[in-house]
């Protein structure tokens, strides 16, 4: 695949003088935004999928952390744990986290640098 680029240039005089063009090859440009295309589309999917098991799942706690222990998500499972309706997402986590079923034996801390709260 070529992409092809022209324009005329005229002098004081208003008369065509000449025309500068460029042509450059965007096969290998092309392939790799189809490939981003397609990594996007199966992530879409994948994301989909998993919100849906995290949603859909309520007969289990399900916590979702980062690699580095933040805490991104909880599932209703979790949230029946303990009575965190009426706390916000952080606070709601240090309780589960601190307190809940299954985890109390773990040790939550807050980080410093952004306040997040890991296990």
């Amino acid at each position: 695949m070529v992409s092809y680029n022209a324009t005329t240039f005229k002098g004081a005089d208003g008369h065509l003088r000449g025309v500068f063009a460029a042509a450059r090859a965007i096969t290998a440009q092309k392939q790799l935004e189809e490939q981003i295309r397609q990594q996007n589309r199966e992530l879409t999917e994948a994301t989909a999928f998993l919100n849906n098991v995290l949603e859909s799942s309520t007969e289990y706690s399900i916590i979702a952390k980062d690699l580095d222990g933040n805490i991104l998500a909880w599932n209703e499972g979790a949230k029946r744990d303990g009575d965190y309706a009426g706390l916000d997402k952080r606070l709601a986590m240090h309780y589960l986290l601190g307190h809940g079923r299954e985890s109390r034996s773990r040790r939550t801390e807050v980080c410093p640098a952004d306040d997040s709260y890991r296990v």
